[in-house]
């Protein structure tokens, strides 16, 4: 189980504003150099989410510079 499981449950249950959650995590895990193995299942999930986002917003962004 990661270190940051709980914390990121509990900012996600208080309704923190979840790019701040999302780039909280997202430095955190660098920072501990977290690989996909020391994750919990919701924190992959999260984390393809996040991914999915900005492949989302990436892709708008694009079509709107044409």
């Amino acid at each position: 189980m990661s270190i940051y499981d709980e914390e990121l449950r509990r900012r996600l249950a208080r309704g923190d504003d979840p790019e701040e959650v999302a780039r909280w995590y997202i430095d955190r895990t660098i920072e501990s150099k977290l690989r996909w193995k020391d994750l919990t299942v919701f924190e992959v999930r999260f984390w393809k989410r996040i991914d999915r986002a900005y492949t989302r917003w990436n892709w708008r962004r694009r079509m709107n510079q044409r």
